[in-house]
């Protein structure tokens, strides 16, 4: 949940214009300076004789600074406050300045002071702000028009303005209205609203939509469709997309998510969607989507290739993956297959190893090669074992029974492996709960394991006296 500090304002009224504002006046004699605590004492501008209380209020504002800001320039800040040099300085013109930042909804606080300048000429001011955090990026959804246009009219309008929002009611608000603004001078006026929206974990984002939701989606049909049925595409799509409103761009994702794997399981690599139609749905409030499906032909696998440095057991890795060269080009099996080599290279002390495919589409021959980009990192080894929740000969049991001498090459899954077999094996009783932990030391590129049983089990009687060891090496999947 997004929560926020409550935005407080600050002004710090100027002693100097207070002092003259309530001094009663001296016929023929000039009023001393107010006194500013600092043990450096500035005076402020000298009124001559003749002038009134109400001339000596009219002193301008002769410098200004910004202090606390990161991501706005001081001259931004200025800009949208309103200020300048030459100003006649009050607590009015301070106060609107403070005002108009407010209701930018880009700071946390904000507050000002304006003191006498040591050159004796006028006021001195300084602006002191917290910015908020954080910034979020906006998308627009179901509007006539790009995010990129709105952001160049609208760095023409606002100052502060950097491509991304305030997750604040205030902000919010306000980008709401410049939108509004900026469709309205499209002649496309309509109400929108921006919330805080996230598709994934911790990625969020402000969606800007209109005010007014679509209607949802009630029913899913489909035409064109000969290879699969219409039942497993209905229920693959119908999960994700019943009750849900209804936006083009959004449907196509989901149905690139939700029904071309289900195609490119049969090797039709080149399943598209050309057309999608929606009518009233009957009895039920919603609209009945109906999406034209084009199969595309069936492509074979072809060529595999292993793009990484120089030294890689290739034949071995292939072996791992058991392509199925030759034969129809099954996604879902040669996803499986590249994560085979991808486990084969981190079983090999490449913890960090990654196995990227790339596909070389062939329409002449209606086949698809694979480029595997393979990228190793350094290689681990295993350092030292700990063991937790057991007694001593427990313990002893378990060392035994370890079969990873220490710096050996590291296999990622030889700890659960050898846990599997720990229980599988009846070495204890009423084992609770128990999980393995590894650490890795980058300096060394060591890596340290912790085995983890629960509470202390009751044991066979007597504790198994000579377990079987657990071989270094699992057996390959």
């Amino acid at each position: 949940m997004w929560r926020f500090r409550a935005v407080t304002f600050l002004a710090v009224a100027a002693v100097a214009a207070v002092a003259f504002a309530q001094a009663p006046a001296r016929t023929g004699q000039k009023k001393a300076a107010p006194r500013r605590p600092a043990a450096k004492k500035a005076e402020a501008p000298k009124p001559e004789a003749s002038e009134t209380v109400e001339e000596r209020k009219t002193w301008p504002v002769v410098r200004l600074t910004v202090t606390g800001n990161k991501r706005y320039t001081e001259a931004q800040i200025l800009q949208a406050a309103g200020l300048s040099t030459g100003q006649t300085a009050s607590r009015e013109l301070f106060d609107g300045a403070r005002d108009r930042l407010q209701a930018t909804g880009r700071f946390e606080t904000l507050s000002y002071r304006y003191d006498p300048d040591p050159g004796g000429q006028g006021y001195a001011a300084r602006v002191e702000v917290v910015e908020i955090e954080p910034l979020l990026p906006f998308r627009f959804e179901d509007l006539p028009v790009a995010e990129q246009e709105f952001a160049a009219w609208q760095r023409q309008r606002d100052p502060l303005f950097i491509d991304r929002v305030p997750a604040t009611r205030n902000a919010l608000e306000a980008f709401s209205q410049a939108v509004q603004a900026f469709l309205e001078s499209r002649n496309a006026g309509e109400p929108v609203i921006s919330r805080v929206d996230a598709e994934r974990p911790e990625e969020f984002f402000v969606r800007v939509r209109p005010a007014k939701l679509p209607p949802v989606i009630a029913e899913v049909h489909f035409k064109g469709n000969d290879a699969i049925a219409t039942q497993p595409l209905r229920t693959a799509l119908a999960g994700v997309a019943i009750g849900v409103p209804y936006a083009e761009p959004r449907l196509r994702q989901l149905l690139d998510t939700s029904l071309r794997p289900l195609y490119e399981a049969r090797g039709r690599l080149r399943v598209a969607f050309p057309k999608v139609e929606t009518a009233p749905a009957k009895g039920v409030d919603g609209l009945a989507v109906t999406v034209t499906v084009d199969e595309g032909k069936v492509y074979e696998l072809g060529d595999v290739r292993l793009d990484g440095p120089p030294g890689l057991p290739v034949n071995d890795l292939f072996k791992q993956g058991k392509f199925k060269t030759g034969e129809i080009a099954n996604f879902q099996e040669i996803d499986e297959a590249v994560a085979r080599v991808q486990a084969a290279l981190r079983r090999a002390g490449y913890i960090r190893a990654t196995v990227t495919p790339r596909r070389r589409m062939d329409d002449a021959k209606l086949a698809v090669h694979l480029d595997l980009a393979v990228a190793v990192g350094e290689r681990y080894s295993f350092g030292k074992l700990t063991i937790q929740g057991l007694d001593i000969h427990g313990e002893a049991a378990i060392r035994k029974m370890w079969g990873m001498k220490e710096e050996a090459t590291f296999n990622p899954e030889y700890p659960d492996y050898f846990l599997n077999r720990v229980k599988e094996d009846g070495v204890f009783d009423n084992l609770s709960a128990v999980r393995s932990e590894a650490t890795v030391r980058e300096a060394t590129r060591m890596v340290d394991v912790t085995l983890l049983f629960g509470k202390p089990a009751e044991r066979k009687s007597p504790l198994r006296a000579d377990p079987p060891p657990v071989p270094a090496e699992p057996p390959m999947p």
